[in-house]
């Protein structure tokens, strides 16, 4: 995108240098919903240090400066990936056993939503929300269900998992096109990494790469503001 790499909110020094090339609050393993070990940060998490950010901005700059300064700037937000390998399909506290695939993403769902409204009366206007990539493709699934015959034996993935990931895809980028219709001004983008992987995983050779190995790049869960004015 020709944006700046953005530094970890944790190294930050507080100037309004540092902040002009963007914050990364994310962390290896962060849930949507509460952490369910101290391994694992959460989206509220990240969000009370985003408002930290806007703390520091309406003291270093005018009120009418430091708003526009975050109306200004994007948002990115990649969530749900560890909900879904450490809590649901581990069956962590039993969460299989509560909530059906369809429950469990609309719990999920419903708290993305949620956060995307609490930036907007923030003044955020400019959001990427991405989807969850084919979680049934990935090595650490694939392995783990190794036995299961829900694997497909035309790619290699676990069917089952994807259809999970499919189903919190689909309800996302359904309240995304909503929410844009409702909130005035607003910009929010739903990115489906899902079908592009999809596309990879399917047709390897068309793109020249092992798609497995692009895995690692899509691993953290962040949110990320990414200053983008001249």
């Amino acid at each position: 995108m020709g944006l700046p790499n953005s530094q970890p909110f944790n190294s930050q020094d507080g100037s309004m240098e540092g902040l002009r090339n963007g914050v990364n609050y994310g962390s290896a393993h962060a849930t949507i919903i509460s952490p369910i070990s101290q391994s694992h940060s959460s989206f509220n998490q990240q969000l009370r240090q985003v408002y930290e950010t806007f703390q520091l901005l309406q003291l270093q700059l005018r009120q009418d400066i430091a708003q526009d300064f975050i109306k200004s700037s994007m948002f990115y937000l990649s969530f749900g990936k560890d909900d879904y390998v450490d809590l649901f399909l581990r069956n962590s506290s039993g969460v299989m056993l509560k909530y059906s695939g369809q429950e469990f993403a609309r719990i999920l769902v419903n708290q993305m939503v949620h956060a995307i409204r609490t930036l907007y009366d923030a003044n955020v206007r400019k959001i990427i929300s991405t989807g969850i990539l084919p979680l049934g493709c990935t090595p650490r699934v694939v392995w783990e269900w190794y036995n299961s015959t829900a694997i497909h034996h035309g790619t290699g993935c676990v069917e089952e998992v994807n259809e999970l990931v499919l189903q919190y895809n689909t309800m996302l980028n359904e309240h995304i096109v909503e929410l844009n219709l409702e909130l005035p001004d607003a910009q929010i983008i739903f990115c489906d990494v899902y079908q592009g992987m999809m596309e990879v995983i399917t047709n390897p050779t068309l793109y020249g790469t092992n798609p497995f190995s692009l895995f690692p790049f899509l691993r953290n869960s962040s949110l990320k503001l990414l200053p983008i004015h001249a």
